[in-house]
């Protein structure tokens, strides 16, 4: 028999739901391309789907992987050469990705971006489908993917996420997401659909509003990053709230407290170059004593920038942490008394707003590759429509109720009875 949708729908509400879920139409396997492109490599991921799978909350979007490898960009003169050596590499032969997502480490506009460190030419999305033979290919900005990959992490899992300040996630409410790194980039997620996997992401510049200091060593501080940079009346919170603004900070401190530097470890910050941030990270687990001031006066920053998003942002779905440096310093972010946590809570009449949000420590450092993840699999499902994942709900997912679960015998026994029921009433209203 023929069966609709709609049909379906009317008899499938008494219907039991059963976990091991196959599809209503045949499988039909396909790829999608996944790429996080920073300044320095390129890595890609492969997957293999189906129409039997589908994105759920907390969980790693569907895919079977293929195949991954991760590239210099230095080696190659257009970024399209990369992509080709990969899929050649791959070993799929003349298949060809129907969706791909790439987060880049730069400003998106009109699905292109500019690699300001780089020699390419633009990276534009269109320009890449007709040249890599891809149905769709979205360019995300590198936060916009850690800001999907929220919606991929699982809470109960310690490896994946810490509790920083409890408190319930709304569901449904609004997402945040700072994270110091090589800069300080921040993203909201608004819901945009009935599921709770369904939001969108959107970027923002948060990390270049204006940086306000509040005691002497900071205003101290606020001139030396003036004169540094040459920006006479403003000093942005990417500057004091970041890799590179550890390592500046830690360059004003031992001008401003000569009688504490430490000379062999100063020999060696200068000695590190473009990792000297990092040098200070461990100096302060060793001990020094100006590396320490550093780290406290970095994670007191964060806290209090972090009290400004939960407050312009008011992220009741929760209040993200992301990066590389707040897991390596869990002492001066998420502990109990921690620096972090004190500026934070530094709010005077919006203390409580703040104190309601849930605040979380993100661990799993493939966050952004994950987020484009996502966003590759939900680009292939609409290319292919409302086929993909039909058949499977997720566990706290309340938008599919019309749609039952089969299982491979019991489900299609009772698909079987289902027709023949149709078939009935059907054959009867036509012989009246």
């Amino acid at each position: 028999f023929f069966i609709t949708h709609n049909i379906i729908s009317i008899f499938s509400k008494n219907l039991p739901i059963i976990r091991n879920a196959v599809p209503l139409v045949p499988e039909m396997a396909e790829l999608i391309l996944v790429g996080d492109i920073g300044g320095t490599n390129s890595r890609f991921q492969l997957f293999e789907v189906d129409n039997s799978m589908k994105a759920c909350r907390g969980q790693k979007a569907p895919g079977a992987l293929v195949f991954e490898k991760t590239y210099p960009n230095e080696k190659f003169d257009a970024f399209v050469d990369i992509v080709k050596l990969f899929l050649d590499e791959s070993g799929v032969k003349d298949r060809r990705p129907a969706a791909a997502c790439l987060a880049v480490a730069g400003p998106v506009k009109s699905n292109s971006v500019t690699l300001t460190n780089r020699g390419w030419s633009t990276i534009e999305g269109k320009k890449l489908e007709r040249q890599l033979g891809i149905e769709r290919v979205k360019l995300v900005n590198d936060f916009v993917g850690t800001g999907f990959g929220l919606l991929t992490l699982n809470s109960s899992n310690p490896k994946e996420i810490r509790v920083v300040q409890g408190g319930t996630p709304k569901l449904g409410g609004p997402i945040a997401c700072i994270g110091a790194g090589t800069g300080l980039g921040e993203v909201y997620l608004a819901p945009n659909g009935p599921g709770t996997h369904d939001y969108e992401a959107f970027p923002t510049e948060g990390g270049h509003t204006d940086w306000a200091p509040k005691n002497e060593v900071e205003f101290g501080l606020m001139q030396f990053l003036k004169e540094k940079f040459g920006e006479p009346n403003r000093v942005s919170v990417e500057r004091v709230v970041s890799g590179p603004g550890l390592a500046t900070a830690y360059e004003y401190m031992a001008k401003a407290f000569p009688d504490q530097v430490n000379n062999e470890f100063h020999a060696r910050f200068e000695a590190a170059g473009d990792l000297n941030a990092r040098e200070v990270a461990v100096g302060a687990k060793e001990g020094d004593v100006l590396c320490k001031k550093v780290m406290e006066l970095f994670a007191k920053e964060y806290g209090y920038e972090a009290a400004n998003a939960a407050l312009k942002y008011g992220p009741t779905g929760g209040l993200y942490l992301a990066g590389g440096i707040a897991p390596k310093n869990p002492e001066l972010i998420a502990d109990e008394g921690s620096p972090f946590l004190c500026a934070y809570a530094d709010k005077g009449r919006m203390k409580g707003v703040v104190g309601d949000i849930p605040l979380f420590m993100v661990l799993n450092e493939e966050v952004g590759l994950r987020g484009a993840h996502l966003v590759a699999f939900k680009l292939w499902t609409e290319i292919r429509g409302s086929l993909a994942g039909a058949s499977v709900r997720c566990a706290d997912d309340k938008s599919n109720k019309k749609i039952p679960y089969l299982c491979s015998t019991g489900g299609a026994l009772g698909l079987i009875a289902l027709g023949g029921l149709i078939g009935i009433i059907a054959s009867r209203a036509l012989t009246k």
